[in-house]
């Protein structure tokens, strides 16, 4: 059996809170690394991405405090 909750009742956890993350991108033989604040890793990827410029590449992507 399924419990099931208003949409108005949140659970721990949600809404996600920003935290930050150092995405390295290459454009070129250039890479940068941009320290950021997003709620998930894909958000921070695609905002790194724009920053980095057109033909810019993903090289790593790693949540604050997390070792390389």
């Amino acid at each position: 059996m399924t419990i099931r909750q208003p949409l108005h009742h949140t659970r721990p956890g949600f809404p996600l809170t920003p935290r930050p993350w150092a995405v390295t991108t290459e454009a070129g033989s250039v890479r940068t690394t941009h320290q950021l604040e997003a709620t998930t890793a894909a958000s921070a990827i695609q905002g790194a991405l724009e920053l980095a410029g057109t033909g810019a590449v993903l090289v790593a992507c790693l949540r604050g405090g997390e070792w390389a």
